[in-house]
C-alpha cells in the first residue's frame, strides 16, 4: 500500500487518506480512510474492517471529528454537524477532553467520512463534494445526503447514487 499523504497527530491519533491499487479487475486508485491509534492502524473499506469494528466499539478517536470539521466547511452549521456526527457541538467540545467517541458517534462519523471521501473522488473536488452532500438530490427523492447518514440504509442509498454517478448511470 502506498500512502499519498501522511499526517501526524498529537498522541498518535488521527485520520489520513491513503490510496492503494485496487484489485486486478479494477484500474486506478481507491481512496481509503486510515486511522492511526496506539493499538494499530485501521483502514475503512478493506480486509481490516473487523479491526475497524473493534476500534468503533472501544471508542474511535475524537480527532476524526476534528479533521472533518477542519475539512468540511458546512459542519460549522450545528444542524449539519449533528446529522453527520450524531452529536451536538456542545457534546463534541465536551468529548474533546475525553479524546474518545461513543460507538454510535464513532460509527456515524466514520460513515459520513467514508461517504464524503467517495463524493470527493466522484466529483474530483472538495467544494463540489461538500455542496452535493448538503444539497437536495433528485436521485435521493429530494433528500440531502447528509440527512441520510443517520442510518445504514440511508448511507447505502447515498453510496449507491455516488457509485452510479461514478460510472455515468444517472437514473
Amino acid at each position: 500500500m502506498s500512502e499519498s499523504k501522511t499526517e501526524t497527530r498529537s498522541g498518535g491519533y488521527g485520520a489520513t487518506i491513503v490510496s492503494r491499487k485496487t484489485a486486478k479487475a479494477q484500474s486506478g486508485k481507491r481512496k481509503l480512510i486510515k486511522v492511526h491509534t496506539p493499538h494499530g492502524d485501521y483502514v475503512i473499506g478493506n480486509e481490516s474492517s473487523i479491526r475497524m469494528h473493534g476500534l468503533i466499539l472501544e471508542g474511535a478517536p475524537i480527532s476524526i471529528v476534528s479533521d472533518l470539521v477542519r475539512d468540511f466547511e458546512a459542519l460549522k452549521d450545528p444542524a449539519i454537524f449533528q446529522k453527520a456526527t450524531g452529536m451536538s457541538m456542545r457534546t463534541y467540545h465536551r468529548k474533546k477532553k475525553q479524546d474518545r467517541l461513543t460507538p454510535v458517534q464513532g460509527e456515524r462519523t466514520l460513515r459520513f467520512k467514508k461517504l464524503y471521501e467517495k463524493a470527493k473522488e466522484v466529483f474530483q473536488s472538495e467544494d463540489k463534494a461538500e455542496e452535493w452532500m448538503v444539497s437536495p438530490a433528485l436521485a435521493l427523492s429530494g433528500e440531502r445526503p447528509v440527512d441520510l447518514v443517520a442510518t445504514e440504509y440511508g448511507a447505502e442509498m447515498v453510496e449507491d447514487v455516488l457509485t452510479r454517478l461514478e460510472y455515468g448511470v444517472y437514473t
